[in-house]
This record gives structure tokens, C-alpha cells and sequence, in this order.
């Protein structure tokens, strides 16, 4: 009896720990799926601005790009708020409306993240921030926007995938109600007091991303550099779709998991208190056995327990039932567990029988063959 209650703890353990394995494996790619939603909504709500609303945070943000591009960049890669992961405080609506300005959209990585227009710790773990001393996201001759994102947070991929754009990929920005589209013309690996690659270049309209570099090191920045290029409407709203139906499907997919995970475990449990709820009640055996045409009678079967293979033993000998001169074997009083009847005569009987309990307020045990044998048949005479 201990063993089977051990057997019984070992399963419980075992499938908690496969559970539990699995959801702490899941949770960073569920997390990002919510938050993603959740960005979307964020971005959407706020968006909801009068036109006259929007005009004023376009002259507002039009006066600070003209004093930038007369001061010229003074921005830097800095490591400090890239290293303050996990030190933020939640911003409150009140914060994010003030500094959200827009959403950026990359198709090729699936990423759709609010911007805002201030870079502390606090941002870069809502979305993408802009870089201080860089030209604001709106676009222009001879302006050179920088956009920072973190890589590799537990809860959010954010600009994780960078890695994956190449020449020719499209990033698009909307800001404040204008869309913009630029097409990567440059990706490399800098220390952060390069500055080199972040500089206005007379007459051009850059846009340059910035993430950790490598993955969980984080000792460099990836630059990810793009130019103003034709804005393709279809295109940017058929991304746009599809960013939110990959999304959208992917939270389906992942809750359809989990509640997999979490019906698999219920149902171990509960076969686990079922085994043990009958395991200390007693059941009856009662069944005949046939050939095509007659009883099989005095036919002997050993009895074993069906998880271990051991005999069942009565005052130390093995318990051996013989079929009366009808073909029945009946045992009026057995444990629930779950058994097998092994044939002595295995030449007549091929096949072990299964003997097994499956309702806690049943009188009697299942009974079943293993194999399918045409040398004989059971008739299962209890009834519950």
C-alpha cells in the first residue's frame, strides 16, 4: 500500500513540475501577446484626439525639431537607462497621454509598439522612447530621429528581433496622425559613445533604431538605419491587419494551451483521488468465460497487481482463482485496484484480463481481455 501511495505522489509531482515547466515556459511569449494587445488598445485610446488637439502637439513638437536641428544632435548611446531594467514604476494614463506621440509598426517582426517622446527607464519598458538630443519622429529635410527600445525582457520582445531586419525592410511611424515609411539601408554594431552613425545628414530624412547588443550582454548597440521613402497606404494597412490577426491568434492559441495544461493536470489529479478513493473501498469480481460454444471450465489465473507485476499474495502464497465448472470466477471481497489475471494455461488462454474500478460507487470490477483472442470470450455478470 505505501508503494502505491508513493507511486501515486511521484505521478502528482512529476506532472506538477511538467505543468509547471510549461507555463513558466510560456509566460514571456503569452505576456508579450497581452501587452501587445494591450499597447493597441493604449495607442488607439489615445489617438482619439481632435484634429485641433493634434495640430497643436504637431506645432508644438514642429518648434522643438527647429531648435534641434539648429543646435545639431548632442544625443549618446548612454548605459544607463538601458540598464535599469526592472527599476520602473508603472506609468499612470495621466503620463502616458502627455508623451505618447505615435505608434511604430515593423511588419517583418511583427512589432507594434506605442512611442513616446522621452526616454527614462520608466518608457522603455511601456514601448519605444526617442532619443534625447535627436530630431523628433515627424520627418524633414536634413533630420535624423533615433528610436531606443529594450531587448530581451521577460514580458515583452519589444525591440528583441531586430537582429532580423535587413537592407531593403520597411519600419513605418505614425505620429500624431501622419504616417511616415522608411526602408533599411544600414544595420550595424557600435559601442554606445559612438556617435558617429546617429548625425543629421544635410538633405536627408533618417530614421535610426537602437537596441542592446549582444542578447543579455548588452556591451554594444545595434543601429538599424532607414531613409524616407513613398508611404504605400495598402501596404501599411494590410501590415497593420496582420500585425493584429497574427496577435490576435497567437493569445488564442496560447490560452487554448494553457487551459490544455491546466484540464491535463486536473484530470491527473483527479484519476490520481479516484485511484486512491477506490484503492480503500472493496469491489466484487464476477465474470464467466467462454470458448466459441462451452464454459471454460477450472481454468486457473494468477492474480497481480497491474502497475508493479507483483503477485498478490495470501498468507504468503500467490493467489490463484480457478473458474467453477460454469466458467465463473468470482471474488466477493478486493481492494480497488487496478489488477491483471494471468492465464497458467496459456497455450487455451493467450491473453492476460484486465481487472479495474472505474466509478468510486461501483459494486463490482470492470472486466476486460488484453488481447483479442477467438479461443474465448468473458461475459462480465456484475452490474453496478
Amino acid at each position: 500500500m505505501k508503494e502505491t501511495y508513493l507511486s501515486m505522489g511521484l505521478k502528482i509531482i512529476m506532472v506538477s513540475m511538467f505543468v509547471m515547466g510549461a507555463l513558466l515556459f510560456l509566460y514571456p511569449f503569452v505576456s508579450n501577446v497581452i501587452n501587445n494587445q494591450f499597447d493597441y488598445q493604449r495607442v488607439q485610446k489615445y489617438q482619439q484626439k481632435s484634429e485641433q488637439e493634434l495640430e497643436k502637439q504637431r506645432e508644438q513638437l514642429k518648434k522643438k525639431q527647429e531648435k534641434l536641428t539648429a543646435d545639431g544632435i548632442s544625443a549618446g548611446l548612454s548605459e544607463d537607462v538601458f540598464n535599469d531594467v526592472g527599476k520602473n514604476q508603472r506609468l499612470s494614463d495621466e503620463v502616458v497621454k502627455e508623451h505618447l506621440i505615435g505608434v511604430i509598426q515593423i511588419p517583418k517582426i511583427d512589432v507594434q509598439l506605442p512611442v513616446f517622446d522621452k526616454t527614462t527607464a520608466d518608457f522603455l519598458q511601456e514601448g519605444a522612447t526617442v532619443l534625447p538630443g535627436t530630431s523628433l519622429p515627424i520627418g524633414g529635410d536634413s533630420t535624423h530621429s533615433v528610436i531606443t527600445g529594450h531587448t530581451g525582457l521577460s514580458e515583452k520582445l519589444l525591440f528583441t528581433n531586430l537582429d532580423k531586419l535587413v537592407a531593403g525592410d520597411v519600419i513605418y511611424l505614425s505620429v500624431l496622425g501622419k504616417k511616415s515609411a522608411y526602408q533599411v539601408d544600414q544595420i550595424k554594431t557600435v559601442l554606445p559613445t559612438n556617435l558617429d552613425d546617429i548625425v543629421m545628414v544635410p538633405g536627408e530624412d533618417l530614421l535610426t533604431l537602437v537596441t542592446c547588443t549582444p542578447y543579455m550582454v548588452n556591451t554594444h548597440r545595434l543601429l538599424v538605419r532607414g531613409h524616407r521613402v513613398a508611404l504605400p497606404k495598402q501596404k501599411l494597412e494590410k501590415a497593420q491587419k496582420e500585425i493584429i490577426q497574427k496577435n490576435s491568434r497567437q493569445l488564442v492559441g496560447y490560452l487554448l494551451l494553457i487551459a490544455l495544461l491546466v484540464l491535463f493536470f486536473v484530470s491527473v489529479i483527479w484519476r490520481q483521488v479516484r485511484l486512491y478513493r477506490t484503492s480503500h473501498q472493496n469491489y466484487k469480481v464476477d465474470f464467466r468465460l467462454f470458448d466459441p460454444k462451452h464454459p471454460l471450465a477450472y481454468e486457473s489465473f494468477q492474480l497481480v497487481e497491474y502497475i508493479r507485476r507483483k503477485p498478490c499474495l495470501k498468507n504468503n502464497q500467490p493467489v490463484i482463482l480457478v473458474s467453477d465448472s460454469k466458467g465463473r470466477i468470482q471474488i466477493s471481497r478486493l481492494p480497488g485496484k487496478k489488477y491483471l489475471l494471468i492465464p497458467l494455461n496459456k497455450k487455451l488462454l493467450p491473453g492476460d484480463i484486465m481487472l479495474y474500478v472505474t466509478r468510486y460507487r461501483s459494486k463490482y470490477f470492470k472486466i476486460k481481455g488484453r488481447k483479442k483472442v477467438k479461443s474465448y470470450r468473458i461475459k462480465n455478470r456484475g452490474t453496478d
